[in-house]
């Protein structure tokens, strides 16, 4: 890498950074009064917990996924030998050869399981960097898009009651929902970087590759913060680094580890009824981000809206969290503070 590209990702960096701590505490402020508007039953310390975090949540959008971050987590052996012999960007490749060096240190005689590690032809396999697939203009969106490809309706589906307090992560056993798997959804999403992440926690979900449209996505606490030029300023930024440094191949890995959150992406989803179902509930939830909620619900809307049989079989009911479907909130002291004795719908978010 050059020095003039070292300093262009090191100011993307330092701009991303002090947006967000420059309207850390306004965007907090906001977040307390739509946190009391929204969640009528939220406690005070519900709301001295969340304003922060929703603040965070949001502003992060403007930091690129290379901005240091810290967390404690446990992994077994063979995740870890998986996650060391399949990564493919330099900062993933490097903090699991760390790992991987302290448990031989401890346990020489299973170094075995990482000989193959960041080998010459395995780094050659798994580099990567996604499609861009954007124009000269570059958008600012408020919400994410979903369009729904198609849908396969096999009438012998099951539905589960609404008695099944917590049905979401038990379909995909229970021998009477084995069918719902001839049931298939196709759709193509554009949604944000941060919430991709959000999203790939759906481990039964096929996904194609992402592509990088050039769009970035605003959430409501930063609109709230006017921060419609300095998205489009950061993504401007970005864009001509990722151009420059994708001129040779071996920064091309760079490109993916300095996006910002914010930057949108769009790929394709084929999944299940049982799928959709665990997706639904589980991204209806308050406690789930703002837009993975607006993804969940614009995707129930669009079912809903064209497919009869869908109508048919109550799929408002289907598709909505625990809360609104027996009055009891599946997140326990986590709860959020809506209103749960309200008409059962997706409701408008604001944040």
């Amino acid at each position: 890498m050059k020095d003039r590209q070292f300093a262009a990702i090191l100011g993307l960096v330092r701009k991303g950074a002090k947006i967000y701590e420059d309207n850390l505490i306004v965007a907090m402020e906001h977040a307390a009064k739509y946190i009391k508007q929204e969640r009528p039953l939220a406690t005070e310390k519900y709301i001295n917990q969340n304003a922060l975090k929703f603040a965070q949540e949001q502003l992060r959008v403007f930091l690129p996924t290379i901005f240091p971050t810290a967390a404690t987590f446990t992994i077994n052996l063979s995740t870890l030998s998986s996650l060391c012999q399949t990564a493919w960007s330099p900062t993933l490749k490097d903090i699991s050869r760390k790992m991987a060096d302290l448990i031989i240190q401890k346990c020489p005689n299973i170094a075995f399981m990482f000989e193959s590690v960041n080998s010459k032809e395995s780094e050659k396999f798994w580099r990567w960097t996604p499609d861009f697939n954007y124009g000269d203009n570059i958008e600012v969106l408020y919400k994410p898009k979903i369009k729904l490809i198609d849908l396969e309706y096999n009438p012998e589906s099951a539905f589960p009651e609404e008695s099944m307090t917590h049905p979401a992560d038990l379909l995909n056993f229970h021998p009477c929902f084995m069918k719902n798997r001839k049931t298939r959804f196709k759709t193509k999403v554009e949604i944000s970087v941060a919430t991709m992440g959000q999203d790939q926690r759906h481990r039964t979900t096929n996904r194609t590759e992402p592509r990088i449209t050039g769009n970035f996505y605003l959430p409501p606490l930063a609109a709230l913060c006017r921060l419609e030029d300095e998205a489009l300023e950061i993504m401007n930024l970005y864009r001509d680094i990722a151009w420059d440094l994708s001129q040779d191949q071996d920064n091309k890995t760079l490109v993916t580890a300095i996006i910002p959150y914010g930057a949108m992406v769009e790929y394709e989803k084929e999944f299940d009824l049982n799928s959709a179902i665990h997706e639904m509930s589980k991204r209806g939830c308050w406690c789930a981000q703002e837009e993975i909620y607006h993804l969940a619900s614009g995707l129930r809307n669009l079912i809903d809206q064209g497919y009869m049989d869908f109508q048919e079989r109550d799929l408002l009911k289907i598709f909505l969290p625990a809360c609104l479907k027996n009055g009891k909130c599946g997140e326990g002291a986590r709860y959020c503070g809506r209103d749960i004795g309200q008409k059962p719908h997706f409701p408008e978010r604001k944040i």
